[in-house]
């Protein structure tokens, strides 16, 4: 822990840059921060040089509260629809929101399933992973592999997908007229300010 304060609005985090003072915050190169405009705010009023960039933490959370929102849709299809497997769609979520790598076998036979009946779970679940795994890749590609996925999720017809675009593409415009990247590799930041002048978290 760095430094805490109490509040969310953007004069906390401000309090802080005045606490860092004009020449540590002047070395700074990248900041973390979530989705939100106070601190968004802030940064512009007291270190509008840095490079910003989205927590994957906080991109995954909404990707995940959209798949949530597309298995309840499709668990409410099938139930008025009077099919018998509704009660099954509605056990899928962990199969769906899990990383891969920690999926047990059951779990790995549900995602088989969704894939297997072509369900719009399993088009959703694509689309998330891919999310997630632009963080993973190279930052030099990742403007490219993000507007490519905006498209996608755009036209999936998946109400959650296509609204989660739109929050994206606000986000992506905010940042284009600044020194800002959406998707970025925040991990080599991570460690707040032990590293001094390098990066800074604020989430």
């Amino acid at each position: 822990m760095v430094w805490v304060a109490e509040g969310k609005d953007h004069t906390v985090l401000e309090a802080f840059y005045d606490e860092l003072g004009e020449e540590r915050t002047g070395k700074l190169q990248a900041i973390s921060l979530d989705m939100g405009g106070a601190y968004a705010k802030a940064t512009d009023n007291k270190a509008a040089h840095v490079q910003r960039c989205i927590d994957p933490f906080h991109v995954v959370k909404l990707c995940n509260d959209a798949i949530d929102k597309t298995r309840r849709w499709a668990w409410n299809e099938h139930r008025w629809s009077g099919d018998p497997d509704a009660t099954w769609v509605k056990r899928t979520r962990w199969a769906l929101i899990k990383d891969p790598k920690n999926l047990k076998r059951s779990q790995r036979d549900a995602l088989y399933e969704l894939r297997r009946s072509r369900s719009v779970l399993y088009r959703a679940y694509l689309i998330k992973e891919e999310l997630r795994d632009i963080y993973k890749g190279s930052p030099r590609r990742a403007r490219r592999r993000l507007e490519r996925w905006l498209a996608w999720a755009c036209r999936s017809r998946i109400p959650a997908f296509v609204t989660l675009s739109k929050t994206i593409c606000q986000c992506t415009r905010r940042a284009s007229s600044r020194r800002s990247s959406w998707v970025y590799r925040t991990a080599s930041w991570k460690g707040s300010l032990s590293a001094p002048g390098k990066g800074l978290s604020s989430t």
